[in-house]
């Protein structure tokens, strides 16, 4: 959903489409020959205006990025598809995508396809994306060096703080925090079950949804 409520997009094979729940209307990307999708992993995210979607693709183990302007009625029109992406050493599914506060970069965790894995507690890695051209800022790959903890290929909620200033990694061995300007790991990782789900509120901080429970996070000091 859009972040006012209106429009919904919803995803299948090479398909993207928008309904404008108001009025009932759809609007789908296919109308748009330059807006290149996925076959298999599609993963839309709206900016926090709504006037945006960062759309994380997958086919035949590639990965790229789709970067579609929204009208304020969901009428779809490409700005760019980002290819030049860091890569796994495997092929490449694309998970969470996420946007900061301001909206002015989103980040997305590529990790290896199923049943693939990498040396040393490859989990993947997570690339930060300028929203305006598409460029990535920085990436991190992580693997047992970065969380000092051994673990395996994972899907990997991302969240942003609210204030914007740290990204929240959840991993298989719990939650790793990363300087958002810069991509810097902090000194602790917080340790608990495989972590499934995150979000970021300002009342709140950050909330972590786990295999058996449900942790409240402080993040930490810069």
């Amino acid at each position: 959903m859009s972040p006012d409520g209106r429009l919904l997009a919803l995803t299948g094979s090479e398909e993207l489409v928008v309904v404008d729940t108001r009025h009932g209307v759809r609007h789908d990307a296919d109308n748009d020959a330059e807006i290149q999708l996925g076959d298999w992993s599609l993963t839309p995210q709206f900016s926090p205006d709504g006037r945006f979607l960062a759309v994380g693709n997958c086919m035949q183990g590639s990965a790229w990025l789709s970067g579609i302007d929204v009208s304020a009625e969901g009428v779809l029109t490409s700005r760019y598809e980002q290819e030049d992406l860091p890569r796994t050493d495997h092929g490449d599914l694309v998970g969470a995508v996420e946007f900061s506060p301001d909206g002015r970069r989103f980040a997305a965790w590529i990790r290896p396809d199923h049943g693939q894995s990498g040396a040393n507690g490859y989990r993947g890695l997570i690339v930060v994306v300028d929203t305006a051209t598409g460029d990535p800022v920085w990436h991190l790959r992580i693997d047992d060096d970065v969380t000092g903890a051994h673990g395996g290929s994972c899907w990997a909620p991302l969240c942003f703080t609210t204030g914007g200033s740290w990204i929240a990694v959840g991993l298989d061995t719990g939650v790793l925090w990363l300087n958002a300007e810069t991509g810097t790991p902090a000194t602790e990782c917080t340790s608990m079950a495989p972590v499934r789900a995150l979000v970021s509120a300002a009342h709140v901080g950050v909330v972590a949804a786990t295999e058996r429970n449900v942790h409240r996070l402080t993040p930490p000091l810069l």
